[in-house]
């Protein structure tokens, strides 16, 4: 089974695969066509994710692609895995693709199982790393020279709205 049409939801929570570890300066992207993950980009030195990024599978985002995922942990998680998720909230971004802009939303989650974090219900308690989340991809999209808004950021009501509107 491909990746990309795995359920969108657990029985714990939602799945998201991981494309690009934390801490990684390379770029990868989950090709559907070969089940591999290709290497799209690779940062500047001195530019990593501060995250783990990875997509939803089942879903469709105002991009195209299935909707990005935003998982926030301070373990480096691998390529390809699947992490059963829960919703924090969402941060709302445009980007130009193809001459276009399309809304690119990044869905905020933590892993279910994660005991540490388990007092974070909202993106508004990630206090200053909310930000400087928002201010990578910022900085992100201008290394490779395109346009890209932060519209504004959404608690879990409002991530799970655009959750439901993306499933395929």
């Amino acid at each position: 089974m491909r990746l990309d049409h795995l359920p969108a939801f657990h029985d714990d929570g939602l799945n998201v695969v991981v494309e690009t570890p934390r801490g990684s300066r390379a770029k990868y992207t989950y090709d559907p066509e070969s089940g591999l993950f290709v290497v799209g980009k690779l940062l500047p030195v001195g530019l990593a994710f501060p995250v783990n990024f990875g997509f939803v599978p089942s879903t469709i985002g105002g991009d195209g692609d299935p909707m990005d995922a935003v998982v926030v942990t301070d373990e480096a998680l691998a390529t390809g895995c699947l992490v059963q998720c829960r919703i924090l909230g969402v941060i709302e971004t445009r980007k130009t693709r193809k001459g276009r802009r399309v809304k690119d939303d990044r869905l905020v989650v933590l892993p279910a199982h994660e005991k540490g974090l388990a007092h974070l219900k909202s993106i508004d308690d990630l206090g200053g790393e909310i930000h400087e989340i928002e201010q990578f991809f910022v900085s992100y999209n201008r290394t490779h020279g395109k346009p890209f808004a932060i519209l504004g950021r959404g608690g879990p009501a409002r991530a799970r709205a655009l959750l439901k509107a993306a499933l395929m």
